[in-house]
């Protein structure tokens, strides 16, 4: 009980406000939380590189109790943690026939830095860890006793780990080489242990058939995250694949006591899996490990043993050492409960071996009194030097949890347009799940709330994106700069400010409300498509070194809520009807289709269409059609007959350079 109140403090302390903000990772969750409140139920979800289900069905227990909070989102894998703490005491009692391994396990694990950082972060992989366990432990009884059970039970277990996380797809290999070591060693049990092998992978294979038939109809799904993040990646193709493995191998060496995972969101970077005291008996594990490993004369349970804890530790480091950022501590975290049982084996096994009561009494002040070293260091790592650097605050997304705050803040009585990079985060997304914001991306567009609805207008970009808002400045021709500054002192958006009374109304070329030449039209002309989508005007002009490129600007206005996205088509024509060029898209390059317009919107986009080769000497009509992106089927105009609009006519000069014509701005 002592154990686990300690490893109940360190896991839930402040778990309200360590770790700060709300990781994007978490926030993708809980996005998919809010979806299966609501109904919508799966196997896998694909959003953030693919995520496995069973966790995330575990997490919204707590999210039905408490909301849907970062805290509740936390709570479940700090509950799943503090069970692991009395399963590894059972299983490492069982293991070695020992209580003062199990406890003095379940102590270490208990003040593991590494395993209550991840437990309170909330993610997949700390459910791995007792899942994982729980496999090992029945595949141990099962290779022992040659039970079917047991092997029924590793193959559960097995399934469940695999609708939990990517690591579970090696372990059917630890099945094959403890069954493959037992019928070497015992041949008279052959066909019982080949027998329940089978037995345990069908198990598998039938409680995973939902998610196999899923993976055969996205096999993207299952292929692309891994390769993703490993040195098998198109990011590393240019790297020779042995040198990165060597290096990789050099670096995980170096995982347990020397340099751990400098990941800001894995760990408190470099920090080891072992402080300098506990690193001593891992050794001594390790030691002891191989001893039983590789002696000749050793007992087949001693030797089934330390295979069995040598292939679970292989296979988890295994996936660190194809990993493009080796040591990787969320990866390897399923080895967790073997790296707690070497050091606690090596304690027990020398307190065996010292006889005198001075030197026990020595030893166990030692052990005492680096113990409690080790748990202090854990406490001091994580809530005072993990909470206070610069950096958690970018890492655990903070910086977005303010923004979103700010989005809601002003959404209550503004229009907010928040570009794509910041709309599109997981966090952001889900915080502002409820406000009026919407996203275009701004190269091309302009987009104008109803000035009637009397609402500011806010266009909000990342502070790498500086450039973006003085092209904004300068294409809307009013409104004044307002950035956003965060708790850290350093400004985490850029802001463009229209109020409700300055923003264009685009009536007509001459409405005095337009001052900026973008928004100008060259040519009047007003047209609609089925009451849908209103032209109030179109410009076209010549860009680029010696007017070889072609601008055509439509000002679009919304007429209805639309239940379709519509694309246009912008196309150049010679007088015998072909097309010379063509530009086909959706508005905001794509980011802002029409479903998400609302009426008496106004939206101001560019085309400039591709040309395959310099049209000859002539005149040349530019035309404009909308069609449905679905089903390409096209839009008739309002009052004709036809679903072509003549916008324009332009002059090809030769050698791909155009002149004006009509009023066409050079």
């Amino acid at each position: 009980m002592p154990i686990l109140l300690l490893a109940a403090f360190l896991r839930l302390y402040q778990l309200q406000a360590l770790p700060p903000g709300f990781h994007f990772d978490l926030a993708f969750n809980a996005l998919d939380i809010a979806r299966l409140m609501q109904g919508d139920l799966r196997l896998f979800f694909p959003a953030n590189t693919g995520r496995e289900p069973l966790f995330i069905y575990l997490q919204t227990v707590p999210v039905f109790l408490v909301g849907l909070t970062p805290f509740a989102l936390r709570l479940a894998s700090a509950f799943i943690d503090l069970v692991t703490i009395p399963l590894l005491y059972s299983f490492a009692k069982s293991l070695f026939r020992s209580r003062p391994i199990g406890l003095l396990a379940a102590l270490l694990g208990a003040i593991s830095f590494w395993h209550v950082f991840f437990s309170r972060d909330g993610l997949r992989v700390i459910l791995a860890v007792p899942l994982t366990l729980l496999f090992f432990w029945f595949l141990g009884f099962a290779i022992q006793r040659a039970n079917r059970r047991d092997f029924v039970l590793s193959g559960i277990a097995l399934a469940l780990t695999f609708y939990t996380y990517p690591s579970a797809r090696l372990l059917p290999i630890a099945i094959f080489l403890m069954v493959g070591f037992a019928v070497w060693r015992q041949p008279k049990n052959a066909r019982a242990l080949a027998a329940g092998a089978l037995l345990s992978l069908c198990t598998a294979f039938i409680l995973l058939l939902p998610l196999a038939l899923y993976f055969y109809f996205h096999p993207d799904e299952f292929f692309s995250h891994t390769f993703q993040v490993s040195i098998l990646s198109s990011e590393a193709a240019n790297q020779n694949f042995t040198d990165a493995l060597l290096q990789n191998a050099r670096r995980v060496a170096g995982m347990f006591f020397v340099a751990g995972d400098a990941g800001l969101i894995r760990n408190l970077p470099g920090r080891p899996i072992f402080d300098p005291f506990l690193a001593l008996f891992f050794l001594g594990g390790v030691a002891l490990l191989a001893h039983d490993l590789f002696r000749p004369r050793a007992l087949y349970a001693e030797r089934t043993r330390a295979l069995l804890l040598t292939v679970w530790v292989g296979l988890a480091l295994a996936t660190s050492l194809v990993s493009d950022d080796a040591p990787n501590f969320l990866r390897t975290l399923p080895m967790f409960p073997v790296m707690m049982i070497l050091p606690a084996w090596a304690c027990v096994w020398l307190w065996e071996r010292v006889q005198k009561r001075a030197g026990r009494v020595t030893y166990l002040a030692v052990l005492v009194v680096g113990i409690s070293a080790s748990a202090w260091l854990t406490y001091h790592d994580y809530f005072e030097t993990f909470a206070r650097l610069p950096g958690t605050y970018y890492a655990y997304n903070v910086d977005m949890v303010e923004i979103a705050q700010w989005v809601n803040a002003r959404s209550q009585n503004a229009q907010v347009y928040l570009a794509p990079l910041y709309a599109q985060q997981g966090t952001i997304s889900f915080l502002t799940r409820n406000a009026l914001l919407k996203s275009f991306d701004s190269r091309d567009t302009i987009v104008l709330p109803p000035r009637a609805n009397g609402r500011d207008a806010y266009y909000a970009f990342p502070p790498e994106q500086a450039p973006r808002v003085k092209t904004l400045a300068e294409r809307l021709g009013v409104g004044e700069r307002a950035d956003v500054i965060g708790s850290n002192g350093a400004p985490i958006l850029l802001v463009y400010h229209v109020a409700a009374n300055r923003l264009p109304m685009m009536a007509s070329g001459s409405d005095a409300s337009v001052t900026s030449d973008f928004l100008k039209s060259t040519k009047q002309i007003s047209a609609s498509w089925e009451n849908k989508i209103h032209l109030l005007g179109a410009r076209t002009e010549t860009l680029g070194t010696g007017n070889r490129q072609l601008s055509i600007t439509l000002m679009l206005q919304t007429l209805e809520t639309m239940s379709q996205d519509f694309a246009f088509s912008v196309k150049v024509r010679g007088q015998d009807g072909a097309i010379w060029g063509q530009q086909d898209k959706m508005p905001g390059s794509n980011s802002f289709p029409t479903t998400r317009w609302t009426p008496g919107e106004i939206v101001v986009e560019r085309f400039m269409p591709e040309f395959d080769e310099c049209p000859p000497q002539g005149r040349y009509t530019i035309t404009v059609e909308v069609y449905a992106a679905e089903n390409d089927k096209t839009l008739m105009l309002d009052n004709q007959n036809a679903n072509v609009l003549e916008l324009d006519s332009v002059r090809a000069r030769g050698n791909c350079v155009w002149g004006a014509r009509n009023g066409m701005r050079q």
